[in-house]
């Protein structure tokens, strides 16, 4: 019991106090820990706003027993209006499928996620931290940088709110990775929003850099006749 008071203090202390929790966080220390935080986290999230999104939506699970019990009025299992149960039905078990993989899926997903963008984070900060200064690129390491972004997943949790609780999550998050990385690598607020849009801004501009090239490339088979 003492390690779910331990983890739900720790995002606590991260919601309300993330400038101190960053600023205190060991740089060094493995990836076990933050990253089974972040799965932990995310995971929990995500499956509450599914509970939420089930049970305020639409269609009840009370679908479930009212098709039971329309299967139940027929006396053949080729009657020509079974059908229509099923037809009825079929939004709802998709729904329930699809959402309930989701649910399964979103710890390898979110581990990917994370370890791929932490790996930008590391080369946005790499590139954006000054040398010199307090914050020398010597702590700038990738582990460091997964670090931050597992604790910077404590806001997930509100994903868990009804209605509005993935954007506010989403929107948390960003923000408190922003502070985390301010504190950790000791940078500038300006600074430390461009390192956290890093991974977004690279990916945006190797789409558009890939638009030009094939548009120049189709606009240079158009003048030359193909």
């Amino acid at each position: 019991m003492n390690w779910i008071v331990l983890f739900f203090s720790r995002i606590r202390e991260i919601l309300l106090k993330p400038a101190n929790f960053f600023r205190e966080m060991p740089r060094h220390g493995g990836f076990s820990d933050p990253l089974a935080f972040a799965l932990t986290t995310h995971w929990l999230g995500a499956a509450l706003n599914y509970l939420w999104h089930t049970l305020l939506s639409p269609v009840r699970p009370l679908a479930l027993e009212q098709m039971i019990e329309k299967f139940g009025g027929y006396s053949s299992i080729d009657h020509s209006g079974r059908h229509l149960p099923w037809t009825q039905f079929a939004p709802s078990l998709v729904h329930w499928f699809f959402g309930m993989t989701s649910v399964i899926a979103d710890p390898f997903v979110t581990l990917i996620s994370l370890l791929f963008a932490s790996a930008l984070i590391f080369i946005g900060a790499r590139l954006l931290v000054p040398a010199g200064q307090q914050g020398t690129l010597s702590e700038v390491t990738y582990e460091s940088a997964v670090r931050v972004l597992c604790y910077a997943m404590a806001p997930s949790v509100l994903a868990g709110i009804p209605i509005f609780g993935s954007g506010v999550s989403w929107f948390y998050t960003w923000v408190v990775t922003i502070i985390g990385i301010k504190e950790v690598y000791r940078v500038s607020t300006g600074n430390s929003i461009l390192i956290s849009l890093f991974p977004k801004l690279l990916i945006l501009g190797i789409i558009i850099m890939g638009i030009v090239i094939f548009s120049l490339f189709f606009l240079q088979l158009f003048v030359t006749g193909w």
